[in-house]
């Protein structure tokens, strides 16, 4: 991979029901001076997976945006570097769902709707994991 990547758990109970699992990706190389001036607008990417998915399910992806600055112009016109990217996980999807299986159980398995995510996705950020 050309990046590294870490994960990062949040436990935001009582305010959400679960705890949140997402991975940071950034590059593992240092990027060039040309791609550190002071001009060069560095972004974060967010990505959320689908219904049935885990937040691996994107890492091909980020490694292409990682691997090399990308011609990617801001709307004024300075030069948009990829600086990291974020992945969550629905909380009973893949490595969370273990991670959860006691609170998930405790609701007789119902299921996450898409609100459920979002707002999962929204405790996780509001954390400034990592």
């Amino acid at each position: 991979m050309h990046c590294q990547w870490e994960t990062f758990v949040v436990d935001p109970r009582p305010v959400y029901r679960y705890q949140v699992m997402g991975n940071r990706y950034t590059p593992k190389i240092t990027r060039s001076s040309s791609s550190s001036r002071a001009d060069n607008r560095h972004v974060s990417l967010v990505f959320l997976h689908a219904v049935g998915m885990f937040k691996e399910s994107f890492e091909p992806v980020i490694e292409i945006l990682l691997k090399s600055p990308l011609d990617i112009q801001s709307p004024s016109g300075s030069p948009m570097i990829v600086a990291e990217a974020w992945s969550t996980e629905c909380p009973n999807h893949g490595q969370s769902a273990v991670l959860n299986a006691d609170d998930i159980r405790g609701e007789n398995g119902g299921p996450c709707s898409m609100n459920d995510f979002a707002d999962a996705v929204y405790v996780y950020l509001r954390s400034n994991p990592g």
